[in-house]
């Protein structure tokens, strides 16, 4: 199978992480993964990916810095970002609000636990709307 594009998955729960690799890597992606915002940042200037799926509730850095940080970065600020988080079930804590979907600055908003053909409906969808734009 032809590779499809690089995945950089951010997410500090590491099953999830590793079942999205999995199903991803069937897709013919290649995926690689980060278990905090820091590393998630640095993997992502590094590696340069296509798509970027990224958790919110992780620390020491969130993903809403993480996904601020990477669409103000001028090589990945065209880089898709696909929040893939729990955040419905945290929404009194902290900055996490009804609104936070529409303040962030990402492609694409999903809540897990998430359906695996939707996942990769949503990813494929992101992709190839990057590869179209470049």
């Amino acid at each position: 199978m032809d590779r499809q594009g690089t995945i950089l998955i951010i997410d500090d729960d590491l099953d999830f992480a590793e079942a999205v690799r999995v199903i991803l890597e069937q897709e013919g992606y290649g995926v690689f993964a980060a278990d905090d915002g820091v590393k998630g940042i640095q993997m992502a200037r590094e590696h340069k990916p296509d798509l970027v799926v990224l958790d919110l509730l992780m620390s020491p850095v969130d993903g809403i810095t993480v996904c601020e940080t990477l669409k103000t970065d001028p090589e990945l600020s065209s880089t898709p970002v696909l929040v893939l988080t729990a955040v419905q079930e945290k929404m009194h804590l902290g900055p996490y609000s009804p609104e936070l979907s529409s303040r962030l600055q990402a492609d694409d908003y999903l809540d897990k636990p998430i359906d695996p053909n939707t996942l990769v409906t949503h990813i494929r969808g992101l992709v190839n709307r990057r590869e179209r734009s470049q």
